[in-house]
């Protein structure tokens, strides 16, 4: 006589198969996105100069003078076409429901779908990418997918707020002031960020606490970068980003600097927000 199946032990097993889908769910999207911006995260600290230089060289002179102008402030407010918001938020729906790979995605409409369709949210991210509403859905996608990352997806439908963050994180935020938010705006009136690349190092929770140094970090950055799409300028225009990186030691990247360095670059490209300069 076999054996009954216990439902807890099947229980146990779903879950330890949705868990690894999820896990190569992720991988798949990180390797995506490398895919599709042709990078590699730098393994010495002077790879980012030729990274920088390349970018420059492969962008037309065109790219280069909007660029400019952009990182000046010079640049007009992107206007929304002769289309009405509503039809913009309609075709980039359609985008998202076209799109196949987008698992978090619909783990959180599933949990909360007012939440996942919430036109004044999903505005922000047509505002981000210029009315461009592939665009703006690829963001919208990668949006979850970071989010379930680097939160869990307990929290796909929840506004990150202190209440959320876990008391390392409070921790490193409050003596890690290397990030900053300066008191003053661009000529164009868009928030300016700073960074001091070196001093932010000092600062990083210890191993010995048993804290996830690359996961604390991506929280407090995706924490710093979500509260400033609370401001309409900063949605509407982006923000201009200063990081100070002179004196950064001369010696090769740690695994965990390209970690921290590489889920900056998910972030920066998942929440509603242009860095424009």
């Amino acid at each position: 006589v076999s054996s009954p199946v216990h439902s807890s032990s099947v229980a146990t097993t779903s879950a330890e198969e949705e868990k690894k889908e999820q896990h190569q769910h992720q991988q798949q999207t990180d390797h995506d996105f490398y895919h599709d911006n042709n990078y590699v995260p730098p393994t010495q600290v002077d790879e980012y100069q030729d990274l920088l230089a390349k970018a420059l060289q492969s962008m037309s002179l065109k790219e280069r003078e909007r660029a400019y102008e952009d990182l000046h402030g010079v640049l007009p407010t992107p206007s929304e076409g002769d289309d009405s918001t509503t039809k913009q938020l309609q075709q980039m729906q359609s985008c998202i429901d076209s799109m196949k790979s987008k698992m978090a995605y619909n783990t959180a409409r599933q949990q909360n779908e007012a939440y996942v369709t919430n036109p004044q949210f999903m505005y922000k991210f047509l505002c981000a990418e210029e009315y461009d509403t592939e665009e703006a859905a690829k963001r919208y996608i990668r949006h979850y997918d970071a989010k379930q990352k680097f939160w869990g997806a307990s929290l796909l439908t929840c506004d990150i707020t202190l209440a959320e963050v876990s008391s390392i994180v409070k921790e490193t935020m409050s003596r890690c002031a290397s990030m900053q938010l300066l008191p003053f705006r661009d000529t164009s009136g868009r928030l300016i960020t700073f960074s001091w690349e070196r001093y932010h190092r000092m600062y990083y929770p210890s191993k010995e606490d048993g804290a996830n140094v690359c996961q604390v970090m991506a929280q407090l950055f995706w924490y710093f970068m979500m509260s400033l799409t609370e401001d309409e300028a900063s949605y509407m225009k982006g923000i201009v980003h200063v990081a100070y990186g002179l004196d950064m030691p001369q010696t090769s990247l740690t695994e965990d600097d390209r970690t921290m360095w590489w889920n900056s670059c998910i972030i920066a490209n998942s929440v509603p927000l242009r860095v424009g300069g």
